[in-house]
């Protein structure tokens, strides 16, 4: 699929994903605004500036630095995308509001988060209105601290149809597939997400419920 997408047009490719977005986000009851989109795939041949599928960013992290805070930036991740996690704190920052990640692909082609190593807080969320759409987060060692973690004041994010996994059930494992425990967190959604939990102390989602209307849907739970 990913060769095929080459051979087209940069102006289809754009226009095609653009209308995958389009349906992806407004299953996920979120509206595409008037922000840029930027493109990440670790797959791709020679990196570039971000702006479409060949001359994509090769890590998350670079493709947030390119956005700009609440102007409703998107950015589309590759089927097949990965990158390994956890030697580090803030591998991957979103430190800008507003912005969408929508991962493409389904099963194992999602975008993957291969988590390593145990440094904590390797994926932050640090800003409001964030939204990560249909990425995986697998742990692949013993005690991984935390697969998302949101930072206290992080308000109306939201994980949607996201997997939080393991390479070896009943060794390796998050202890919190979703860490949220600071304080004024406020409206925190949780969507058609699934947690691979085995054995304690593993949970799916620790947060602060002294946060204002935290919103948890169809949390699904696999044991």
């Amino acid at each position: 699929m990913r060769q095929k997408l080459i051979n087209m047009s940069p102006i289809l490719i754009v226009v095609l994903c653009i209308a995958v977005a389009c349906v992806a986000l407004t299953e996920a009851g979120i509206a595409l605004g008037t922000g840029k989109v930027f493109y990440v795939d670790s797959g791709v041949s020679t990196e570039g500036n971000g702006t479409s599928w060949s001359r994509a960013k090769d890590t998350l992290d670079e493709a947030v630095n390119l956005c700009t805070a609440s102007r409703g930036d998107v950015i589309f991740v590759a089927q097949g995308h990965s990158e390994t996690m956890g030697a580090a704190a803030d591998e991957v920052d979103i430190d800008k509001h507003g912005i969408t990640i929508l991962g493409f692909g389904t099963g194992t082609l999602r975008p993957t988060f291969d988590y390593t190593d145990d440094t904590s807080k390797a994926f932050v969320i640090d800003a409001d209105n964030v939204t990560i759409i249909n990425c995986v987060f697998n742990a692949n060692i013993l005690d991984v601290n935390d697969g998302i973690y949101i930072k206290a004041g992080s308000t109306d994010c939201a994980i949607i149809d996201c997997s939080f996994t393991v390479t070896l059930p009943g060794t390796d494992e998050f202890h919190e597939s979703i860490q949220s425990v600071g304080a004024a967190s406020d409206r925190l959604t949780i969507k058609g997400c699934i947690f691979s939990i085995d054995r304690p102390p593993a949970v799916g989602i620790r947060h602060n419920f002294g946060s204002l209307q935290e919103i948890i849907v169809n949390r699904i739970i696999h044991t």
